[in-house]
């Protein structure tokens, strides 16, 4: 196998590793997470303020 096979085969590998280890959020859990964002950059900004 080329070297160029091999680095392939290594990316797709990683590529796949890295969507099997991702999970779909629900609506809920997603908007929670949008929702504990914002306030954790809101509270940031207030102390630079």
């Amino acid at each position: 196998m080329s070297e160029l096979e091999n680095w392939k085969q290594r990316r797709e590998g990683e590529s796949l590793r890295r969507r099997q280890d991702a999970r779909i959020l629900s609506e809920d859990e997603l908007s929670n997470a949008i929702a504990k964002a914002q306030a954790d950059l809101l509270d940031q900004v207030t102390l630079a303020l």
